[in-house]
């Protein structure tokens, strides 16, 4: 990327507290962007929005969203959209994971998983789109898995269903939103060492490595540079595509 590519771009990412989306906010701080961060986790939203404002490059703000409840997201993306002045980009990056057998996933489990990975997703680029628009266009970075395409090891169904959806998501807002200027890509991220995957217990994460030809967890920060490449004007001709992140999984 070249030095502060971002600057002056509104960016909105969700589940932006830990992990991968953690180090996506970093990222865009760090090119200059605007970012506006929703999560449910508070306490870490707002300690990291202080780390960001101290690096003086972007700027940085959050509000809570819980991307599983209507009335949040239209709180979120008002006060996204007086912060931003205008947004360019929008990262659903917020999701969770499952890992219980078919026959012990409950409706409630199910549900949740459903709503807060694939309907989330659809609901936040719907209403997001809107706004986007009017900036003439831009750039939505969805999160499927590789899970999606693999069937999943330890993951649940639920997990892999709604991953799966988001892929299949990506695509067809790609095709409807293209006349109005928007990118829509995913990124598939694999094995990466974050609390999601190392929560799975050490062995499980021996057994991934073995089928990892680079032989390691990737870093958030990679992930964090795909996101910002589908996101940039180096990616003006990308858009439907699903970006796996998995160092050959």
């Amino acid at each position: 990327m070249a030095p502060e590519e971002f600057r002056g771009y509104g960016v909105i990412v969700t589940g932006g507290a830990h992990g991968i989306g953690r180090a996506i906010c970093r990222s865009f701080v760090r090119e200059g962007a605007r970012v506006f961060i929703g999560d449910v986790d508070e306490a870490a939203t707002a300690d990291l929005v202080e780390e960001l404002c101290r690096r003086r490059k972007g700027s940085a703000h959050w509000a809570r969203c819980d991307v599983a409840r209507d009335e949040e997201i239209a709180q979120f993306l008002s006060h996204a959209e007086s912060f931003l002045l205008g947004i360019d980009v929008l990262v659903n990056s917020a999701g969770v994971v499952s890992r219980e057998q078919p026959e012990d996933i409950s409706q409630q489990v199910w549900d949740r998983t459903l709503d807060i990975n694939l309907r989330g997703t659809f609901l936040m680029c719907k209403a997001a789109a809107a706004l986007i628009k009017q900036q003439g266009g831009g750039a939505i970075v969805n999160f499927s898995s590789i899970a999606a395409r693999l069937g999943g090891f330890t993951t649940g169904a639920d997990y892999v269903a709604s991953k799966g959806g988001v892929a299949a998501l990506t695509l067809h807002l790609a095709k409807k939103y293209a006349p109005a200027g928007i990118r829509v890509n995913a990124v598939s991220p694999g094995v990466i060492d974050t609390q999601m995957i190392t929560s799975a217990g050490e062995e499980t994460i021996k057994e991934y490595l073995r089928l990892v030809p680079l032989g390691r967890m990737g870093r958030p920060e990679e992930v964090a540079e795909a996101v910002l490449f589908l996101s940039s004007r180096r990616a003006s001709y990308i858009t439907g595509a699903v970006l796996e992140v998995a160092g050959g999984f």
